[in-house]
């Protein structure tokens, strides 16, 4: 059985059941219309690959997930030029995937592609929402933003998914990642720290302002044993548990 890794597009009409039994044979002329107009012209532009449609639908592959979403703002912001001149034009939602699929002759099976169609669900009429795998590859390549929405549990998908939507306004609302300062280095330093406490008293308490490496602050430690947890109820933040203490900081 063929596998390969690939980027996944899947994109549908918000509201298409309503709007057809609005107007049927109207729907369905627009719709044909924003695939040969629109869908189709920035699919190719990008390498892309129309793999099918399915009624309102579309699923698509790409071979760099750079370009998938290059392509999807396009049609997004294409769509959104128009907005104006149509009352009645259709609004796509989109998701996006990098994952793994399988190959059987033109068409693709597998969780990389219905992680992208549960993502696309997620999404706003309009709007685009790609998953971790796809955020980690384009977050430096494209001049849009991106918005934190967290992991979700998507229908028949077992682990939780990082999922990003992207803002084409271009202004920044993710919060800047936090260095994390877990290193080697310095979970060594508190550990000593910890050590050198339960040696020098039983019973906790201040400990004074230390250096933990690699940080360049000094830090004010609190070592308090669990019987006496009470104690440190005031400070601010718990760090980390180690053994039978909860070392805290300030």
């Amino acid at each position: 059985m063929e596998r390969k890794l690939t980027a996944i597009m899947m994109a549908d009409v918000s509201g298409y059941g309503l709007l057809s039994q609005a107007d049927e044979e109207g729907t369905r002329v627009r719709f044909r219309a924003d695939l040969s107009d629109i869908f189709e012209q920035k699919i190719v532009a990008h390498c892309g690959r129309l793999i099918k449609t399915m009624g309102d639908g579309l699923l698509v592959e790409f071979p760099s997930v750079v370009e998938a979403v290059r392509c999807a703002v396009e049609v997004q912001r294409a769509k959104s030029n128009n907005r104006d001149r149509d009352k009645h034009q259709l609004e796509f939602r989109i998701g996006i995937n990098l994952g793994d699929v399988i190959v059987e002759g033109d068409d693709i099976h597998g969780d990389g592609v219905i992680i992208a169609e549960r993502l696309q669900g997620l999404a706003e009429p309009g709007g685009i929402v790609i998953s971790g795998t796809a955020y980690d590859h384009v977050e430096k390549h494209l001049d849009v933003a991106y918005v934190y929405l967290g992991e979700k549990r998507l229908k028949h998908v077992n682990k939780p998914i990082r999922t990003y939507r992207i803002r084409l306004d271009g202004l920044r609302s993710t919060p800047p990642k936090v260095k994390k300062v877990e290193s080697a280095e310095y979970l060594r330093s508190l550990r000593a720290c910890c050590c050198w406490a339960q040696l020098a008293s039983g019973c906790g308490g201040g400990l004074g302002t230390v250096q933990l490496k690699p940080l360049q602050a000094a830090s004010r430690i609190y070592l308090c044993p669990t019987s006496h947890r009470s104690r440190c109820s005031r400070l601010p933040m718990s760090v980390t548990t180690l053994s039978r203490s909860i070392l805290r900081m300030v």
